[in-house]
């Protein structure tokens, strides 16, 4: 059965193929497919003919080196990296972080370090490369003076970027600097402008919590709120301190200081307090006009009111029609056979049923209001009496009601009012004459009628005038019973 699966497969997935030609996965699992069964130079192959398919698909030539690697090819996974950094030139950081390693691991780390002066100097080089190739020389070669000045190098560079910033921290942070790590934080967060340092600010505070005293944590929690409020519309709210700040200073991982109720309650209490003041300066701005003469210092704009835009003209919304929401006051479907707004699914519904049935939606009044109880309508359909097919269109006959001199009904012997008879015997009275009525109007049975002749000894013409006798008596019968 493996022999089968074997020579069938290849077929299968060449048909494959001819419909998922564009589909990455599908080469990968083929050519993987040729590697695991011992024959990698079918799933060389493979991976030549994708490359060429699918020529923009970076995945798929890093799967082609790491198989070319793998095998012992060093020369060729190599030509397939620097194919990667020529067609990406001005977008190849990732292409020069996993050539770099691919160096270190088959030349050795000179070759990945001589690679490594040349990319620095490119234009389109980030800070990611140097955070890269620093890790690898801490990390695998054991060599932490190396990855400090790279670190340091790329600061002159990358001083603008929060990510190199916290990245240098981490690594002082492992070789227990904090001396360094203090002096790192002070000289990135006096050049980046408050609204990209908020990260940079929150791993300090937490630097301070494990590195650092109670007095230091407390500066350093204040600092960070001075700094962060000018980015804030709230000054006043992100200056105090709230119960939400014990909880973030005295978590640690997945460990809090509180329930999750009390958490979730705090977190939205911090929240109202950030927003509660900006919607009512909004609503300040909005009602005083662009042209108003009022002074925003005495309607409590607060030294802010410059960061608001100035409202020109507000469209209000029509609240005269608003309603309250409410489910038990949603309005149900209203169904109308005239009606054409229905989509062509619930017109062939309707041409579906039956003329009665029809009839009665069509008289059906129009649902204003909750949707009526299901079952009460049942109950009511099925005590009502619906009309025949035949009877559907015709005038209804006038019913004869009571006269004006007996309205009270007729009257007993003592004078006393006959009470009604109950429904229930009036429908079974009702369906008892109907019964009758549709016996007495029954067709004579012929077939029984020619076997008695039959057995009577008749031949076919006797049994034929038996059959006109019968058929004339029967309607002799008929028309005397019609007549009576």
């Amino acid at each position: 059965m493996l022999q089968l699966l074997i020579g069938v497969l290849p077929l299968l997935m060449s048909k494959c193929l001819m419909y998922l030609y564009h589909h990455p996965d599908v080469w990968y699992d083929y050519a993987t497919w040729h590697a695991k069964n011992g024959s990698t130079d079918s799933a060389i192959k493979i991976f030549q003919r994708a490359v060429k398919a699918l020529p923009g698909s970076e995945v798929l030539k890093y799967a082609f080196a790491e198989l070319e690697e793998s095998v012992g090819a060093i020369q060729p996974a190599k030509t397939i990296y620097e194919s990667l950094i020529a067609e990406n030139a001005s977008m190849s950081s990732l292409a020069h972080i996993q050539f770099i390693r691919f160096l270190r691991r088959t030349e050795g780390i000179e070759a990945a370090r001589k690679y490594f002066l040349e990319v620095r100097k490119l234009p389109s080089c980030t800070y990611h490369v140097y955070v890269a190739y620093a890790t690898m020389s801490f990390c695998l070669d054991k060599d932490a003076k190396v990855a400090q000045n790279v670190f340091e190098v790329g600061l002159k560079r990358f001083m603008q970027e929060p990510g190199y910033v916290l990245e240098y921290a981490d690594f002082l942070c492992r070789l227990n600097d904090d001396r360094n790590v203090r002096a790192l934080f002070e000289r990135a967060l006096s050049l980046l402008p408050p609204e990209e340092s908020v990260e940079v600010w929150k791993r300090f505070a937490q630097f301070e919590q494990i590195y650092g005293d109670l007095s230091s944590m407390l500066k350093v929690e204040q600092r960070r709120k001075e700094a962060l409020s000018r980015t804030s519309e709230d000054v006043v709210s992100s200056l105090e301190n709230t119960l939400y700040d014990v909880v973030s200073r005295y978590n640690y991982m997945d460990l809090w200081p509180c329930s999750s109720k009390e958490l979730d309650y705090l977190s939205r209490q911090e929240w109202l307090a950030k927003n509660m003041s900006k919607k009512a300066d909004r609503s300040v701005m909005l009602t005083s006009g662009g042209g108003s003469t009022l002074d925003k210092g005495t309607v409590g704009v607060g030294a802010n009111a410059k960061l608001l835009p100035q409202s020109t003209k507000v469209v209000r919304p029509e609240t005269s029609r608003m309603v309250i929401y409410d489910p038990r006051q949603m309005k149900g479907p209203v169904i109308s056979a005239t009606s054409s707004g229905y989509t062509k699914e619930v017109d062939e519904i309707f041409k579906m049923l039956s003329p009665p049935l029809m009839s009665f939606i069509t008289n059906l009044p129009a649902i204003e209001g909750p949707s009526p109880d299901i079952d009460i309508v049942l109950s009511v359909l099925l005590q009502s009496t619906l009309p025949t097919g035949h009877d559907v269109g015709k005038p209804s006959a006038p019913v004869p009601g009571p006269a004006t001199s007996d309205l009270s009904g007729p009257r007993n012997q003592n004078g006393s009012v006959r009470r009604p008879p109950k429904r229930k015997a009036v429908e079974r009275q009702e369906e008892e004459d109907a019964a009758a009525a549709a016996q007495s109007r029954a067709m004579p049975d012929i077939f029984r009628l020619r076997q008695i002749q039959r057995s009577r000894g008749g031949g076919p013409a006797q049994s034929g005038s038996a059959a006109m006798s019968s058929g004339s008596m029967f309607s002799g019968e008929q028309s005397a019973n019609s007549s009576s």
